[in-house]
């Protein structure tokens, strides 16, 4: 929605509904004329899943470590 709302109201007026076809064209980041989920999908927040704790390897979220006994 963000890409179409040229004017940040929260409302998709009838220009920006005109200039639909170009505000999606830039989100083809690659360029190939096809939309993905990832290119449609808002960037995700540096930093993990939660604030103030950095993502576990490979980008996962950090794993909980076991309850003491």
């Amino acid at each position: 929605m963000e890409a179409l709302d040229a004017n940040h109201d929260g409302v998709i007026d009838a220009a920006e509904i005109a200039n639909a076809s170009a505000a999606l064209k830039s989100l083809d980041k690659n360029g190939d004329g096809k939309l993905t989920q990832d290119e449609l999908r808002p960037p995700r927040p540096q930093g993990g899943d939660r604030p103030g704790r950095p993502p576990g390897p490979n980008g996962q979220p950090p794993q909980n470590p076991p309850p003491e006994n």
